[in-house]
């Protein structure tokens, strides 16, 4: 039977900034450890399968599933489609007026290829910093895409269905695994993380947005401590 449901975000909270290997490889070996004692842990993050399977790999990482692109693809522990959530060619038609400012617009499939079909993100590439200022401007108050901008390129960002959120990818695995809501723990830092803290039994990292830390039950130093909480039970409970 399943004990526990841990969701992580990963660039900023698992990953922290500055990134340490030893922090990194402390949560590992803390995560290993939790699943080993049969409980369930996620990994949620804004990044595209090519970006994270690249970093499952390097980092040595290890989770029973894999929430990725804000949450509109869902993987298993051997990156085996779950779910995904596609973008129409007329939803990303509404930002015509800004095309001037991008070198180039891709679609990509679930697994990063090039695509046309089953379409989940956008990969658009600005023509300079000013492009990407003045689009950003639009993406952060526009209802329709969420978006990602991978720090290792950074003219470069992905846009999702903003309809979705972590939430979603979180309810999914939890009526998969049987897993009642008050098992359910969450950590993050950035505002695409608060949905999911407040919906659950959330936390923030110290380098964490204010809003974040905000809506968080409390906020802790790693991931490593939070897990190491949840098995000891000293976590603070929504009511």
């Amino acid at each position: 039977m399943v004990k526990n449901f841990l969701i992580s975000d990963y660039d900023g909270t698992y990953k922290m900034k500055p990134m340490l290997l030893e922090d990194l490889k402390m949560n590992n070996f803390f995560i290993q450890r939790f699943m080993n004692n049969g409980n369930i842990f996620m990994m949620a993050t804004g990044r595209v399968f090519e970006s994270i399977h690249k970093e499952f790999i390097e980092f040595d990482l290890n989770a029973n599933y894999i929430s990725c692109a804000d949450a509109n693809v869902l993987f298993n522990s051997n990156f085996e489609l779950l779910y995904y959530n596609t973008i129409s060619k007329q939803d990303i038609s509404r930002i015509k007026d800004y095309y001037d400012l991008f070198d180039e617009i891709i679609g990509k499939d679930p697994y990063s290829s090039i695509s046309d079909k089953n379409v989940v993100e956008y990969n658009i590439r600005y023509k300079d910093e000013k492009s990407k200022r003045i689009f950003v401007e639009y993406l952060k108050h526009n209802k329709l895409f969420a978006f990602y901008h991978d720090p290792l390129d950074p003219l470069s960002v992905h846009l999702f269905d903003k309809r979705n959120d972590k939430v979603k990818a979180i309810q999914f695995v939890a009526t998969l695994e049987n897993i009642s809501k008050d098992k359910i723990y969450t950590i993050g830092d950035g505002y695409n993380d608060l949905s999911m803290i407040e919906a659950f039994n959330g936390f923030a990292v110290r380098n964490a947005k204010y809003a974040a830390k905000y809506e968080s039950l409390g906020v802790y130093d790693s991931v490593s401590d939070l897990v190491d909480d949840i098995e000891k039970e000293n976590t603070a409970k929504r009511q």
